[in-house]
């Protein structure tokens, strides 16, 4: 076997051995295998070695669920209509699975050379041998998260996991002789958990309970914005190793400086402050609506108006955790306005979020002091369902809103509004047929939720759109992927003589199929109330 030559004056690295290898694959499977791998290369000094055996294990791991999530969809839909035995089934072949895989490993390990590389003999004054217990924690987090997490929070969970990581060895490589700095090492671990868990027990608990857990609605806040503080702790990282990578190369500072403790701890400071001074800006900007006013001109028609004050709120995102004081807030400020019509173009009631009749009622008391000269109109978004609970109590007809589905509506000799449902992008507006219902010649606004397919309002003449969706990223750096995938992700643009008005909203909003975690904060938009005067132009 292998032997690990002394090392002196150095933090003792551990190593993990093939047995919890091999149980932590059978729990885990090949991604965790792949991590345990890594770490005993990158411990035994074969660093450049270590990231060759994550991403195979990562892609196997995702294929094996494969087959899994197939045999699944078969055993519900044609043998089995109960969800337990289903999920029972599905487990035991995912266990199977990865049971084969670990033996297969271990089959490797012990045949060649392989097994003495990789878990050589340790001279125990330099490294320590690794306890099996957290490795089994750790494969069974993987395991819900692997079972439960939608496509978008891998993304997130890899930048979480990636600064949790960093964080752990850059406080140990600096200060882990102390043994002061243990329980923050502690805290570390339990921190990089929290998301994974939080999330997967939810999940899993609602789905075999069918009950929503008003506790999980604010754990899930306090999570929402823990991840946004570990977002931009993340940019600190990214920017800092930008610095220290043309340091390396123009050279301005010492290395002998840079492993300075004190700098370091300076540095760790500065990097938790900047995350704690976004988080409080962010939640300020978050619960303080804005007024963005603009002035169009379109053509008069046949109208009887000359001016029309059209005041815009989207994306309302109504939940158990929204707060009624901020509510009052919103109300006061279109209030103040004194619009002649109030749109609200989709995202009013968050489906998604834990929201119960009596708060909804609560609700729409407030709302109820929201007054227009000619009405409220509204559009349902991608998070507002048909038949979900604001529609059960009624709660749109109770606040006199025109809630319209594909549909034309003419208001005497005022103006014109086409209503339509939420569709995703490249899905045909039916602008065009709608239109085949005007008997009058009026001004036309449109209120569609999401702002695709623009091309299909100017090509019809329509005179104004009023949108919502896009949240223009919520938090910065975000909003270039919503610069990258709209034509307007937020504001105003007049194309070929229509207006389009794109609001950033005035909430967050729930992910999709997660209950009430959202991400309070808002860094790079506003919670704007859009307020548009149009005037109306003889021809």
């Amino acid at each position: 076997m292998e032997t690990i030559k002394e090392k002196e004056n150095i933090i003792k690295s551990g190593l993990y051995n093939s047995k919890q290898l091999f149980i932590a694959t059978i729990i885990g499977g090949p991604a965790i295998a792949g991590s345990i791998i890594a770490c005993n290369l990158w411990a035994t000094d074969k660093k450049s070695l270590a990231i060759i055996p994550v991403l195979p294990g990562i892609i196997l791991g995702l294929a094996i669920l494969l087959p899994i999530d197939y045999c699944a969809q078969f055993l519900k839909s044609f043998a089995l209509s109960h969800k337990l035995a289903t999920h029972i089934l599905a487990f035991g072949l995912y266990f199977l699975l990865q049971t084969l895989f670990a033996l297969l490993i271990r089959f490797s390990l012990t045949k060649n050379k392989l097994g003495p590389f990789l878990f050589p003999e340790i001279n125990e004054n330099i490294y320590h041998r690794r306890k099996i217990f957290p490795v089994i924690i750790i494969s069974i987090v993987y395991f819900l998260i692997n079972v439960t997490l939608n496509f978008y929070l891998w993304i997130v969970l890899g930048f979480y996991l990636f600064t949790h990581f960093y964080v752990y060895i850059c406080i140990n490589k600096a200060f882990g002789n102390y043994k002061i700095v243990k329980p923050f090492l502690v805290s570390i671990v339990f921190l990089a958990c929290l998301l994974p868990v939080v999330d997967t027990t939810c999940q899993i608990l609602s789905v075999y309970t069918r009950k929503e857990f008003l506790s999980y609605t604010y754990l899930n806040l306090v999570v929402g914005y823990y991840v946004i503080f570990v977002f931009y702790i993340f940019l600190f990282i990214i920017g800092l190793n930008i610095l220290l990578l043309l340091n390396r190369l123009i050279g301005f500072v010492s290395i002998k400086i840079l492993k300075n403790k004190t700098l370091i701890f300076v540095t760790i400071f500065i990097a938790i402050a900047f995350g704690t001074i976004i988080l409080v800006i962010g939640s300020y900007i978050n619960d303080k609506p804005v007024i963005s006013k603009y002035s169009i001109t379109i053509p008069k028609k046949s109208s009887t108006l000359n001016s029309l004050k059209v005041i815009c709120v989207s994306d309302l995102h109504l939940k158990t955790i929204t707060s009624t004081t901020f509510l009052k807030r919103l109300v006061k400020k279109i209030s103040m306005e004194n619009p002649d019509i109030i749109v609200l173009p989709g995202d009013i009631v968050e489906t998604y979020g834990n929201i119960h009749k009596e708060k909804l009622n609560e609700f729409l008391e407030i709302l109820k002091g929201i007054k227009s000269k000619f009405g409220i109109y509204a559009v349902k978004g991608n998070h507002d369902f048909p038949g979900d609970m604001a529609d059960k109590i009624d709660f749109y007809k109770r606040l006199g809103m025109t809630m319209l589905t594909d549909s034309l509506i003419e208001t005497d000799n005022k103006f014109c509004v086409i209503d339509l449902k939420y569709r995703g992008n490249n899905e045909k507006r039916p602008i065009d047929s709608l239109l085949k219902f005007k008997t009058k010649d009026l001004p036309i606004l449109l209120l569609d939720h999401a702002p695709y397919c623009l091309e299909e309002a100017y090509k019809n003449k329509i005179d104004v759109q009023f949108s919502g969706h896009t949240h223009y990223g919520q938090i910065w750096p975000l909003n270039y992927i919503t610069e990258a995938m709209y034509d307007i992700a937020w504001g105003y643009k007049k194309i070929d003589g229509t207006h389009f008005s794109v609001s950033c909203g005035v909430q967050d909003a729930s992910m999709p199929s997660r209950q009430d975690f959202s991400v309070p904060v808002r860094i790079g938009s506003l919670s704007e109330i859009m307020e548009i005067n149009i005037k109306f132009r003889e021809d």
